[in-house]
């Protein structure tokens, strides 16, 4: 975990962690995530994923994706895009043909609203 991670953590705990222990919080999660690392993704992946697979995806359905592959990935192999992708079709729908094509044209995610 990265000074940058630690640092998005206690912001996130603050209002939890008083102040005058927040430093002290920071040094402890760095030390106790020194030997392992962590790649994450974001329901904004999720979303550009499904869009290139040409699927849709509400904020919910995203979470869902992420959620899914998190615990049904091979761990020989890990996430990537193309797990993304492949996991897309099962928590949205099939882009309508302006969706795609905007897609297409400005690569900004295209979400779906919720139902």
């Amino acid at each position: 975990m990265n000074a940058n991670t630690i640092s998005t953590l206690i912001a996130r705990l603050s209002a939890f962690i008083p102040a005058d222990q927040r430093a002290a919080a920071a040094a402890h999660l760095a030390l106790v995530t020194r030997d392992e690392i962590s790649i994450g993704w974001r329901v904004g992946d999720a979303h550009c994923a499904a869009n290139e697979a040409g699927y849709i995806l509400t904020e919910e359905g995203a979470r869902s994706l992420l959620e899914a592959v998190e615990h049904n990935h091979d761990a020989a192999y890990g996430i990537n895009w193309d797990t993304l992708r492949d996991e897309a079709s099962s928590h949205g729908r099939k882009l309508t043909a302006k969706e795609k094509e905007d897609f297409e044209e400005l690569r900004i995610p295209v979400i779906a609203e919720a139902a």
